[in-house]
């Protein structure tokens, strides 16, 4: 299984960039971070082939194992090839030796590469499972500011790991198989064994010269798959908007799409130019230096020419392991690159445990306010960044069994202080406590699941799996027909029937999910906003109300003023800071 830890990239080494003086101390504190940068990845591919090893060696030894003595016998063909070419006598023994050796070495390829496939597909499978939960885990708003990387690392850098991991079966049976035929080749002439290897050592050395580059538009075409796939999303989401503009829409495919489609083209032509430039090279080189040995042989080794011929057929046989070889080790930069894209979602491979999760006091525990926000903070970049922004500090406490609502113009920190409240965001400054407990890292995963929430983009599961059976039972059909969707969804097999309806009722598919999750906090962004006047009554005046009843706390941002007197509270909102707090009654 892989595991993977939280970290939080800085980016204070740019700011000696805004100084003219500076510019030599900011190109080495970049230089550093990149070297720096650089290493993480490397340790943490090295980390991945280790957790390979790790969780499975016994499998991998036995696999090794069959691997070595494949590559032993198919060594040993070779020999029996050689002995049916030279010998007059024999041959049939010889034949019936040369066929069961070859049949044994592809049988024993065959199950060991098999065998390992499976181990590895298995751990490609954790991989993705793993790398979901962490992003359920890593830091909510450093995932949200790199929500549309999800998918590419999900689906490209995944499969690109997995594409690697499926080279390992081969990398060790080639390995082996290099390994015996270079021993065997060197029992036959070190000489030519050397002359050979250096010629190898060349090949390596011209694809070492020509691979920064290719590496350089492996990530070139990485970044530029970001950026088609957000203007694909650009153009699912934002369909509508396209259709009804005519300019807008070829704008959009000719000019926003179109230049990032034809990088993204001409770096695959670049991509396979080198490709082909390196294998067209090493093909040339190996080619010339076999002829020169063809041509004078004699001068670097006294060797008969049926020894010769014996020699270069198991060159032959090695040069396809050697380049399995070769590619495994060239591919090690995509991983890295992949790797690189894992860390940028905040989460970075290490094997690791992780950090052990604390429960806060039940509710009702304890005396003191059930939430209580004292001189937090939240701060992005900075506040003269087109994307920064501060709210706080805040001083705030929400009382059990309360309806608070948090009211204000678009932009004055609802939202933010919402999610700050349920524990999506931690704090940049200040602290939150839940019935007088301070909720630190530790404490922050049982804290948030205290509350049940909707925000305007909220997504509609149809999957209930995790609901309690009882209370399903017991309430799911009564909130159906409360919310008034009993004509378009039921529950089935703990499911919802259809999640295919319109917005409105999308919003209420939703509704019946929180309320039947039954958590004592409620968090509602904006929930009837898109509700029709009836409704939107039934959700102020009865809903709101009756939880209220049960005991439940709950959280309202709106600014729709018709309901104010609702409240128990009302906490306004300008500009990130709270302006007035009044009762609502």
């Amino acid at each position: 299984m892989f595991h993977f830890w939280l970290h939080k990239e800085s980016g204070e080494l740019l700011a000696a960039g805004f100084f003219e003086k500076r510019k030599f101390s900011c190109l080495l504190c970049c230089l550093a971070a990149e070297q720096q940068a650089a290493g993480r990845t490397k340790s943490h591919l090295v980390k991945l082939i280790y957790s390979l090893l790790l969780t499975s060696w016994k499998k991998l030894f036995f696999a090794m194992l069959m691997s070595i003595v494949a590559g032993g016998l198919y060594a040993l063909s070779i020999k029996f090839l050689h002995e049916i070419i030279t010998s007059d006598s024999g041959l049939m023994l010889v034949f019936y030796k040369l066929n069961i050796s070859i049949i044994v070495s592809t049988a024993l390829s065959v199950f060991a590469g098999h065998y390992l496939t499976k181990v590895y597909e298995g751990q490609v499978s954790d991989l993705r499972l793993s790398i979901s939960k962490k992003i359920l885990k890593a830091d909510f708003f450093h995932v949200e500011q790199n929500s549309l990387q999800i998918m590419p690392v999900l689906n490209n850098d995944i499969n690109t790991i997995g594409a690697f991991i499926k080279t390992v079966p081969d990398f060790f049976v080639s390995i082996s198989k290099v390994v015996a035929c270079v021993a065997y080749m060197f029992w036959l002439s070190w000489q030519l064994t050397a002359y050979v290897m250096s010629i190898y050592a060349l090949v390596f050395l011209v694809s070492m010269i020509v691979f920064p580059r290719v590496h350089k538009q492996e990530r070139m075409i990485r970044e530029l798959k970001n950026d088609i796939f957000e203007h694909i999303n650009g153009l699912v989401r934002g369909l509508k908007e396209l259709s009804l503009n005519k300019k807008h829409k070829a704008i959009y495919v000719q000019d926003i799409m179109g230049p990032t489609s034809r990088k993204h083209s001409d770096s695959l032509t670049i991509l396979g130019t080198l490709h082909i430039f390196v294998t067209k090279v090493g093909e040339l080189i190996v080619i010339v230096s076999l002829s020169v040995l063809l041509i004078k042989y004699n001068d670097i080794v006294v060797m008969d020419s049926g020894l010769l011929l014996e020699f270069l057929t198991v060159v032959m046989f090695v040069l396809p392991a050697l380049i399995i070889t070769t590619t495994f080790l060239n591919n090690i930069k995509k991983v890295e690159v992949a790797l690189n894209a894992i860390g940028k979602l905040g989460i970075e491979y290490q094997p690791d445990k992780e950090a052990k999760q604390q429960p806060v006091s039940p509710i009702g525990a304890r005396q003191e306010p059930l939430i209580a926000l004292k001189d937090v903070g939240f701060e992005y970049g900075s506040e003269r960044e087109a994307n920064g922004f501060h709210i706080g500090p805040f001083n705030l406490t929400i009382n059990r069994g309360e309806i608070v609502y948090l009211s204000g113009g678009n932009g004055s920190g609802k939202t933010t202080l919402g999610k700050l409240i349920v524990g999506l965001y931690r704090p940049s400054s200040g602290k939150v406590l839940f019935q007088g407990q301070e909720i630190d890292d530790r404490k922050n995963e049982d804290y948030r699941n205290q509350f049940a929430a909707l925000f305007p983009d909220s997504h509609v599961f149809r999957g209930l799996q995790y609901i309690d059976d009882g209370y399903l039972q017991q309430h799911g059909e009564r909130l159906i027909k409360m919310l008034n969707i009993e004509e378009i969804v039921n529950i089935k097999d703990k499911s919802l029937s259809t999640i295919r309806v319109s917005s409105g009722q999308q919003g209420r598919l939703s509704l019946l999910r929180s309320l039947l999750e039954d958590k004592e906090i409620y968090l509602f962004d904006e929930w009837a906003a898109n509700q029709d006047p009836l409704f939107k009554l039934k959700f102020y005046g009865s809903i709101i109300p009756d939880l209220k009843k049960e005991g439940k706390t709950v959280i309202v941002i709106t600014h729709d003023e018709s309901y104010f007197h609702m409240a128990d509270r009302i906490i306004k909102l300008e500009d990130g800071h709270v302006v007035r707090q009044h009762t609502g009654k």
